[in-house]
């Protein structure tokens, strides 16, 4: 299946421009223990941020995830 050429444009029209450089952070493999709040205590201050994810440990995963996108 292709993309009509207009909505793929239109598509990546909407994306980060390429010259800008990435501001995506993801850190894994976090102490099970660790909490959101934690977290934050220990990296503050944060620049600016448009999106913060945490994800603590369960019995699947061993270990919390930390993502965070930084606003420019």
């Amino acid at each position: 299946m292709t993309q009509d050429p207009e909505v793929k444009s239109k598509l990546s029209d909407k994306r980060r421009p390429k010259d800008l450089p990435p501001t995506k952070v993801v850190i894994r493999r976090l102490p099970p223990t660790l909490t959101g709040d934690q977290l934050l205590e220990q990296v503050s201050p944060l620049p600016n941020y448009d999106f913060f994810y945490f994800m603590k440990a369960d019995l699947r995963q061993d270990w919390a995830v930390f993502d965070i996108n930084f606003s420019s």
